[in-house]
């Protein structure tokens, strides 16, 4: 079975370390994993990319170091809207936290 992992992240290093780390430890390694890294722009005048974003290429790069195959995604608009879209299923699992608050920042489902 093939799963699919979003990764919502945002501009904070940190957060996106331990990010990396919750979906590193996933028992089903990387074999059959698909990772999305994505990130909502709620206000992007510039025109920027998700591609510019450090948190971004630093948890692609963790990902394909670990051999996760990886893509970079983002939207613009509200996040929580955005990320909701962006789930692979309704039947999406939580992989790694975000914020103290408890907000989920990522999911996974298998990929059919």
């Amino acid at each position: 079975m093939s799963y699919e992992i979003l990764v919502a992240t945002d501009t904070d290093e940190e957060r996106a370390g331990a990010q990396a780390e919750t979906v590193l430890d996933l028992p089903e390694g990387s074999q059959d994993v698909h990772v999305t890294v994505f990130h909502v722009f709620t206000d992007n005048p510039q025109g920027a990319s998700v591609t510019q974003l450090e948190t971004a290429r630093l948890l692609r790069d963790r990902f394909e170091e670990a051999g996760y195959e990886v893509t970079l995604d983002e939207s613009s608009g509200d996040p929580v809207t955005e990320i909701v879209r962006s789930t692979p299923t309704a039947s999406a699992w939580p992989a790694a936290s975000g914020p103290p608050r408890g907000r989920c920042c990522s999911a996974a489902s298998p990929r059919g």
